[in-house]
């Protein structure tokens, strides 16, 4: 297929092209054909086929005779082509959608080799060079998009913008020393783009720049999947992506990143992050490009999906899938996650995985992570029929292999749940408001899947218009509002729990309003806070509080909003219930100054089902 041409491009040039019929022709009993012929059956003729050995007596009468068969079928089948195809090509047949093919070995190699020594003559400068707004966009770009220099090419310049509204987008452009700029639709000659989101990357750049969907870099086309230590792989997203910058988010629980490998101006990296009071680290693969993005990677030592797997003890799913115990709601989980603590005396062996690796089950029924995992999941799904395993008793749990075990050739004990036994969560009540200098007219965009809102948010939108007024009473579309309100997932990594404060459970309400108000909540605030969340903390002696700030809040779930707050605050809470006191390193709680168009968002990390 041309690189050029789009699945649908292809769909079409397919459907042009005419399609062999097979007509049946009924055999001339008279015509025995000369008995030294080889006979040759076709390969949708069964049965036994009886020749006799009789010569005829005349061979150009046999000529005949097969010539006037020929013409017969091609007539027939011109027939059906042209009277009877077209017809029912056009009624009944779904269309074709083409499937990219799997690449052969040598062309896997052949990818690999020009990743790591490019062939398509670009260079890249040691770290990009922020630039002076280039205006490539048909709208106004406001301070949504900043502008690199990040390499050239040809005696070409290739820049770089970074558009960041509900996350970052990443594009490229060649520039000529006249100032003539070519966008670089398809930077990736190794994945397979959109003819759609192309339509509407075209429509957003200016008439003056030109549209090239046929340059593209070796060193920014990964293969497939890369090698990494004892044969495994980790393997690229199925949807073109050149990242997201790299920043430091002011978190101070970011992950501990490690390098791997290097692929010619590219590296492959490790993140971990470690949760204290789990003992579990979350783990993940990431490629660090040379326009100073990353680019999260799969990687699944463990086959996840159940059909295949072998269970000697207890139930047999094969239906499921293993998801590795990511707490949150966020949109990106980790890919594998570990236990610190875990031994092999810990374990008993379960089965074996559809690719014959060892699984194992935790021995002691009481041991706090299965306890925790399965507690997690009777609170979220409560009595609600419509979730499946609703009610389920520990023992069923753990024959339902709510919790699986497998250790990797790292030698690393590797924690899965099974998909239909873990919490859905829920980013749970996160309320904005909203404190203009004057009434003036505000929109606002969530970077989450929104589920529940009030008012109603819309998907496509957002919430566009909303008269706000400098004391936090809000108009929006005829009706008055003290906040907007939002449920649902957000789009980004949920944040891990490295601090907190571990209290009594009758000291637990006390406790939220005092670190709220280091927050810089105010009493209204506040109390809205406590009126949703006092009811909903677990029936436990003790509750870990653990609280998210704005920068983690901002990767998570980001807010877009129009016209921009001068400050913004947003707090979010992660708790959970304890038997006893566990030692967690404190949190340090600041608050920021209100100056100006102030926006506070308070939220939660939700126990229970939501929507």
């Amino acid at each position: 297929m041309d690189e050029n041409k789009t699945p649908e491009d292809a769909t079409q040039d397919e459907s042009t092209l005419p399609v062999e019929e097979a007509v049946p022709v009924e055999p001339d009993p008279t015509d025995l054909g000369p008995v030294d012929a080889p006979l040759e059956q076709s390969a949708n003729v069964t049965g036994t086929v009886t020749v006799k050995t009789k010569k005829p007596r005349n061979k150009k009468k046999m000529l005949l005779v097969v010539l006037a068969v020929l013409l017969v079928a091609v007539g027939v089948g011109a027939y059906y082509w042209f009277m009877v195809r077209d017809d029912k090509k056009t009624c009944c047949e779904a269309p074709v959608v083409e499937k990219k093919q799997e690449p052969t070995p040598a062309e896997v190699d052949e990818a690999l080799k020009k990743f790591i020594t490019p062939t398509t003559g670009e260079t890249w400068l040691a770290t990009p060079k922020k630039i002076a707004s280039q205006k490539y966009f048909s709208y106004d770009e406001g301070d949504e998009v900043t502008y690199y220099q990040v390499g050239s090419r040809d005696g070409k310049t290739i820049n770089m913008s970074v558009v960041c509204q509900l996350g970052c987008e990443v594009k490229l452009y060649e520039v000529t020393n006249a100032g003539t700029v070519s966008y670089i639709a398809r930077p990736d000659s190794q994945a397979v783009y959109n003819q759609d989101t192309e339509t509407t990357d075209k429509s957003n750049l200016k008439s003056t720049i030109s549209f090239d969907t046929s340059t593209h870099y070796d060193s920014l086309s990964m293969p497939a999947s890369l090698a990494i230590e004892h044969d495994y792989k980790v393997t690229k997203p199925t949807y073109p992506s050149l990242g997201e910058p790299i920043a430091d988010t002011g978190a101070t629980n970011k992950p501990v990143f490690s390098d791997v490998k290097t692929y010619g101006a590219s590296k492959l990296i490790r993140s971990e992050t470690s949760y204290v009071d789990t003992k579990l680290t979350s783990i993940g693969y990431g490629l660090q490009t040379p326009l100073g993005t990353r680019v999260w990677l799969g990687f699944e030592p463990v086959p996840t999906q159940l059909k295949g797997y072998q269970w000697t003890s207890g139930n047999s799913p094969d239906s499921d899938k293993l998801k590795a115990i990511a707490r949150g709601c966020g949109g990106l989980g980790s890919s594998i996650t570990r236990s610190d603590v875990l031994k092999d005396g810990d374990m008993q062996e379960i089965g074996k995985s559809s690719d014959g690796q060892t699984v194992y089950q935790l021995k002691d029924p009481n041991n706090a992570l299965l306890t925790k995992a399965y507690q997690e999941f009777v609170e979220y799904a409560g009595t609600d029929s419509s979730v499946p395993y609703a009610g389920i008793s520990k023992t069923e749990f753990i024959k339902e292999h709510g919790v699986v075990i497998a250790k990797d050739k790292f030698g690393q004990m590797l924690i899965y749940t099974r998909e239909q036994l873990s919490p859905g969560y829920g980013c749970a009540k996160p309320v904005v408001y909203l404190y203009p200098t004057t009434t003036q007219s505000v929109n606002v965009r969530v970077g989450a899947d929104v589920k529940v809102s009030e008012p109603l948010y819309p998907a496509a939108t957002g919430w566009q218009n909303v008269i706000a007024q400098p004391n936090g009473q809000l108009s929006y579309l005829g009706h008055t509002y003290g906040s907007l309100f939002w449920e649902g997932p957000g789009y980004g990594a949920y944040p891990a729990v490295t601090s907190g404060t571990v209290v009594r459970r009758a000291d637990a309400i006390a406790t939220i309003q005092a670190q709220l108000a280091q927050q810089g909540l105010n009493a209204t605030e506040t109390a809205d806070f406590v009126a949703y969340w006092q009811d909903k903390l677990p029936n436990k002696p003790y509750v870990r509080l653990t609280w998210f700030n704005t920068a983690q809040l901002n990767q998570l779930a980001p807010l877009a909003i129009t016209p921009k707050p001068d400050t913004l605050i947003r707090v979010f809470l992660d708790f959970s219930g304890l038997d006893g006191p566990i030692d967690l390193p404190a949190q340090q709680l600041r608050s920021v100054p209100r100056n100006g168009f102030t926006v506070v968002e308070w939220g939660g990390l939700s126990p229970y089902k939501l929507y």
